[in-house]
C-alpha cells in the first residue's frame, strides 16, 4: 500500500470514527462505508465480517466456530467482539441459554426501532431449528432492549476496528 493510499484510508477511517463517536451516522450506513474502506485497504477479514453483518450470518454459525466463519485465528479479538455483541442471554422457562443473533444488521436495527416504540420489558422470540445445535430452544424470552444491545455492540466493535486504520 502506498503512503498516499494509507493516508487516504486513515482519513476516511478517522472521519467515520468521529461520526460514530457523536452518533451522526446510522449503523448500516457506517457498516457500508467501512466495508468500502476495508475493500480499498484489501483487508479480507474485515470485508468478510462487514459483509456478514450487512447480509446476516444465516446458518454459517450453526456448526462452524465463529473464528472460522470470520477467517481469523482462535482467540482473535474480532471474533471475541462479534461473539460478545451477537450472543445474548435468554430464558426458556426456568433455563437460561445464549443465542447468537444471525439476522442482518438492517433487520436488527429495524427490530430495535419497532421494539423501542412498543415499550415492552421483554420479548418472546421463536427460532428456526438449528442443525448444529439440536438442543437449542425453539423459543425464548429476552429483555426488551436485546436488539438495541446487539446494534450498540456492533457500533462499538466497528469503532474499535476502524481505529486500527487510524493508527
Amino acid at each position: 500500500m502506498t503512503p498516499e493510499l494509507r493516508q487516504l484510508l486513515s482519513d476516511r477511517a478517522r472521519s467515520l470514527q468521529l461520526r460514530l463517536n457523536h452518533g451522526r451516522v446510522d449503523p448500516v450506513t457506517a457498516a457500508t462505508e467501512a466495508l468500502r474502506v476495508y475493500t480499498d485497504a484489501e483487508d479480507a477479514v474485515r470485508v468478510r465480517w462487514l459483509s456478514l453483518e450487512l447480509h446476516g450470518y444465516s446458518d454459517r454459525v450453526d456448526s462452524t466456530p465463529l473464528n472460522v466463519v470470520l477467517g481469523v485465528p482462535p482467540g482473535d479479538r474480532l471474533a471475541a467482539h462479534v461473539a460478545a455483541y451477537r450472543t445474548q442471554r435468554g430464558r426458556a422457562g426456568s433455563i437460561e441459554f445464549r443465542h447468537f443473533f444471525v439476522e442482518s444488521l438492517q433487520d436488527l436495527v429495524s427490530a430495535s426501532a419497532r421494539v423501542a416504540t412498543s415499550g415492552g420489558a421483554s420479548l418472546e422470540l421463536e427460532f428456526a431449528p438449528t442443525t448444529g445445535a439440536p438442543m437449542h430452544p425453539r423459543a425464548g424470552t429476552f429483555d426488551g432492549d436485546v436488539f438495541g444491545r446487539v446494534v450498540a455492540g456492533f457500533v462499538a466493535a466497528l469503532h474499535l476496528q476502524v481505529g486500527e486504520l487510524v493508527k
